[in-house]
């Protein structure tokens, strides 16, 4: 089952504009990291993934599974559709293990053009929508 998380059913609304800042302060890591696939499995060092895939192609993230991040509480990631086009092609972001986004079972969409997302860790399996 695949769910929008942002929104009326939490989806992300607004695009980001040239002189948008995103801060991933304090992320799973304090890089930059380019999302140039279909596919990626994030794996704990990243602080921003900048999807650009989207002006090509649909693409699914797989988060990394909550247990295996140290220390396991609050680590962010930033998610950002840099190829402006994820209302065509959505970004499908799918939790690790048995862990869950923002109570939703399966997995989520950004599906507005050029939206960011910060996700947070709650330190158990759920991976919430930071602000």
């Amino acid at each position: 089952m695949s769910s929008s998380i942002f929104g009326t059913n939490l989806e992300v609304t607004g695009a980001l504009s040239s002189d948008t800042a995103v801060y991933s302060g304090g992320g799973l890591g304090f890089g930059y990291t380019e999302v140039a696939q279909a596919s990626y499995s994030a794996t704990g060092g990243e602080g921003t993934l900048g999807v650009t895939y989207t002006a090509t192609g649909a693409v699914t993230i797989t988060l990394p599974e909550i247990s295996t991040l140290e220390p396991t509480a609050f680590r962010q990631l930033v998610i950002v559709d840099v190829g402006m086009n994820s209302s065509t092609n959505n970004i499908t972001l799918t939790p690790g293990g048995s862990d869950t986004l923002v109570g939703i079972t399966g997995s989520g969409l950004i599906d507005d053009d050029g939206a960011a997302v910060r996700l947070v860790s709650d330190g158990g399996t759920q991976w919430m929508v930071g602000g």
